[in-house]
């Protein structure tokens, strides 16, 4: 089948200019929802009803690019199913395997070009044997309490060094510094432009040993049985370790650190490894004696291989004030070579047989006694490291054909992730800087606040950071982000709703409930709205005192003239004054524009008074009816209209008074009337039963409603003559008050027969046409008329049939005995 070439797009620049505007457009739809979704939802049930078949479509186009993204690898074995799920598992179901499908990409962008992995394609890789250390790793969720476990006692509080979360500045504990080339003090001297690193210039000016840029000898993979491993957790057995590794020419080392229950975090395991034996120190019991392996760590004869090392450098200063001298980063070495993946369980993958249990990275390491299954991830983590450094070596000076220049790139990469420097960072309450600040935060989680929203959230960012110093707790402990912004949205005024927000709170914030309710409260009490400053304009005037809408008086013209001219043209406290030109082209040189520039010497109106003169004019007569008749146009609000006095003889009622007139129609020189604009009487439509007939030969007089009438009564009909109908209650009244009236045309009253409008039958009232049929005789029952209506010389309302009469309705005095 033949395809146009124009339907789609000629390149992939215009493909990614399509698709970018074709999420652009959502993108900016979803932003544009009001934050009270909730609220809008109950207003409107198709409204409600849309937005969940909209969310039920995004999540299920989600999920099917999540699972078409996913290989059966690594695919998630869950998928999101609403909103919570999208925020809990948002990072390990969409941002995982985005990871993964752009790794990929990359992948076979790279094969296209023709720039292949030559490292991935020529790594040896041992094939698994009867010993072999391969083990099938265990699925499905871990316990909780291998991830947090509550009740374990911190810790921190038996460190010999008391933790201060609340110091400004950190320095390195160093009393001596082994392999020195320049001394101790002179290194601790703090530079304005680099931060404090005592070995700064060890590593600088190192000189690597030439072993490093030799092909390594194959070896095979020592397997975890044959090789001796040691758990240390007495001084003694960190002696006999620290006297091996004063041997070795190279170490694997890495750190287990725990973060969610201290606010800076401190290190639980460290494992060691040479070509030889396993160590795992643990160092919540060996915590003294650590500080002795600098001896080791600053020795530029020893080889240290880290994998991603740059926290791990960190928290060494941290803890112990220990510093890395001469450093392999195998990360760096899969950069340099262009790995598809970095992560140490693709290098094992790669070059072992073994695959590790991810599921312990995040798991507490403060748990006492390890586990097993802790202990063999930790140990797994550097037992082959060192074999992966050889063939990553290997790997290096055959892709630079013998040259040593991508080992040295990897070295250089290396050195400055050891010259990194711990340094413990103040909170930025104002400007919301640093990693843990308030800006960081919001721009994380995409989150545009402002007015009271945005004070309430840098208040308790700020309450929660403290609160964390104090207690030795980390942020998320305290309470987490998402709970946050809850938070800041609901703003609680109470107890009750505070437990409603935060469900479920922790203990920390049950003890702490009120502080953080305090803060909301006086946060909100204390925000004031930023005030509009309206830019003044000298030839801009001031507001009407004759807004429509207003009751404002006229000008009052006995104030102080001077003061008016201050309160209409002030330049002198313009922002734009500064901005009038000294001279103009039309006025001359030196010219200043004052109020005498703007106002005119005479008046059409008034002539050339004066302003003084002007005060006399409130008493003038013609001055107050033009203002009346200025007021009396600019007024839009409802007013009475004007009525004539006109008397009126009722049955028992005495005349109608005229009504009183507005005050606001009135001055005080004149009583008479002023003309008021009147209102049109809207006209409501009125039903059937409530109309009344009204004599056509009647005059104008005005008829009071309202008051109490007799029943109406239905006449007997003198013949059966349907043409002849009774007269009702209402048209003989009528007719009675008429021949009480005087007569209109010179005394004589017309001979014209009337016209009852009220018996003709209507098309809006819903009535049997049979209704205008004449009643029967009195002490008759009114028979049913089963046979259908004839057609009249009437209305013809239709062929239509009679409604069917309803059975289960309800008769009067429960004559149906349908309730007993």
């Amino acid at each position: 089948m033949d395809v146009d070439a124009s339907a789609g797009p000629s390149s992939f620049s215009e493909y990614q200019a399509k698709l970018q505007n074709a999420v652009l457009q959502p993108t900016k739809l979803a932003l544009g929802l009001p934050k009270d979704l909730a609220f809008h939802r109950t207003l409107d049930r198709n409204f409600a009803e849309d937005i969940d078949e909209c969310s039920s479509r995004v999540l299920a186009l989600t999920n099917k690019l999540i699972k078409f993204a996913s290989t059966a690898r690594n695919a998630p074995d869950e998928a999101l199913g609403g909103e919570e799920d999208a925020v809990d598992n948002f990072h390990s179901l969409v941002v995982d395997v985005m990871d993964r499908l752009l790794e990929q990409a990359d992948t076979h962008i790279d094969r296209h070009l023709g720039r292949n992995k030559a490292a991935a394609s020529s790594v040896v890789v041992n094939e698994p044997k009867a010993s072999s250390s391969k083990r099938i790793t265990a699925s499905g969720p871990l316990d909780k309490r291998v991830l947090h476990d509550p009740t374990i006692q911190k810790p921190q509080l038996s460190f010999s060094t008391r933790v201060d979360n609340f110091s400004a500045s950190w320095r390195p504990a160093l009393r001596e510094k082994p392999h020195a080339k320049r001394a101790l003090e002179e290194s601790m001297d703090v530079d304005d432009e680099l931060p404090c690193h005592p070995y700064r210039f060890e590593i600088s000016q190192i000189t690597y040993p030439e072993r490093m840029f030799e092909v390594p000898q194959p070896s095979e993979i020592a397997t975890f049985d044959a090789t001796p491993f040691t758990l240390v957790t007495t001084p003694e057995e960190f002696a006999r370790m620290l006297a091996q590794l004063r041997k070795a020419h190279e170490i694997a080392v890495d750190l287990e650190h725990h973060s969610y229950r201290t606010y800076s975090g401190f290190l639980c395991l460290m494992q060691i490894s040479t070509r030889e034996e396993d160590w795992v120190v643990d160092l919540l019991a060996v915590r003294e004696q650590v500080p002795a392996l600098g001896e080791v760590f600053a020795n530029p004869e020893v080889v240290k291989v880290f994998h991603g090392a740059e926290s791990d450098i960190v928290w060494l200063q941290q803890d112990f004030s220990l510093y890395i001298v001469n450093l392999f980063d195998t990360y760096h070495a899969t950069k340099v070579l262009d790995f598809p993946k970095h992560s140490l369980a693709s290098l094992l993958d790669a070059y072992t047989d073994f695959t590790p249990d991810k599921r312990y990275q995040l798991a507490d390491w403060r748990i006492r006694p390890i586990p097993s299954e802790m202990l063999l991830y930790a140990r797994s983590d550097t037992h082959f490291l060192l074999h992966i450094y050889d063939r990553l070596r290997e790997q290096l000076l055959q892709r630079a054909e013998g040259s040593p220049d991508l080992v040295r790139e990897v070295l250089r990469r290396s050195e400055e992730t050891a010259l990194r420097t711990y340094v413990h960072e103040a909170y930025d309450a104002e400007n919301g800087t640093g990693a843990n600040g308030w800006e960081n935060m919001a721009k994380k989680w995409n989150k545009s606040l402002q007015g009271v929203h945005f004070a309430v959230f840098k208040a308790v960012h700020q309450w929660r950071d403290t609160v964390a110093r104090q207690e030795d707790e980390s942020t998320r402990y305290v309470m987490n982000n998402n709970a946050l912004f809850k938070l800041v949205d609901a703003r609680p005024e109470d107890g009750p709703q505070l437990a409603q927000v935060l469900h479920p709170m922790n203990a920390l914030l049950r003890k702490r409930s009120k502080e953080l309710l305090d803060v909301i409260a006086r946060t909100v009490k204390e925000y004031k709205e930023p005030a509009v400053v309206v830019p003044k304009h000298p030839h801009t005037t001031q507001p009407n005192p004759f807004a429509i809408g207003t009751q404002s008086l006229p000008i009052d013209l006995t104030a102080d003239t001077d003061a008016q001219r201050a309160h209409l043209w002030d330049l002198s406290n313009n922002e734009h004054s500064a901005k009038v030109a000294g001279s103009s082209a039309l006025f001359g040189v030196n010219f200043v524009p004052t109020w005498r520039d703007y106002c005119k010497p005479t008046s059409a109106l008034f002539g050339g008074a004066s302003p003084a003169e002007a005060r006399t004019l409130t008493k003038n007569k013609q001055y107050l009816e033009v203002a009346a008749q200025i007021h009396s146009t600019l007024v839009i609000a409802p007013v009475l209209p004007k009525f004539e006095a006109v008397d009126v003889e009722m049955d028992g009622a005495e005349p109608v008074p005229p009504p009183a007139a507005s005050s606001s129609a009135k001055t005080e020189a004149n009583n008479d009337f002023i003309p008021i604009p009147t209102v049109p009487e809207e006209i409501a439509f009125v039903p059937k039963g409530g109309r009344t007939t009204v004599d056509p030969n009647a005059g104008d007089d005005i008829v009071v409603v309202g008051l109490r009438q007799k029943k109406r009564k239905r006449t007997k009909a003198v013949s059966g003559d349907a043409a002849e109908t009774a007269e009702d209650t209402t048209t003989q009244t009528a007719r009675r008050k008429k021949s009480k009236a005087e007569p209109v045309n010179g005394g004589q009253a017309e001979d014209v027969k009337e016209f009852d409008y009220s018996s003709v039958p209507n098309l809006l009232d819903n009535d049997d046409p049979q209704a205008t049929a004449a009643p029967e005789t009195e002490g008759k029952k009114k028979k049913k008329d089963k046979a259908p209506a004839k057609k009249t010389g009437g209305i013809d309302y239709g062929n239509f049939p009679k409604p069917p009469r309803n059975r289960s309705e309800m008769k009067a005095g429960n004559m149906a005995r349908t309730f007993r």
